[in-house]
């Protein structure tokens, strides 16, 4: 995990928590 930084969000949208992903 330290050779691997922080992913980041793939939605973009703060408040959107990663346990749920972006409904299509």
């Amino acid at each position: 995990a330290r050779h691997r930084p922080a992913r980041p969000i793939h939605a973009g949208h703060p408040g959107q928590p990663r346990r749920a992903p972006r409904r299509r």
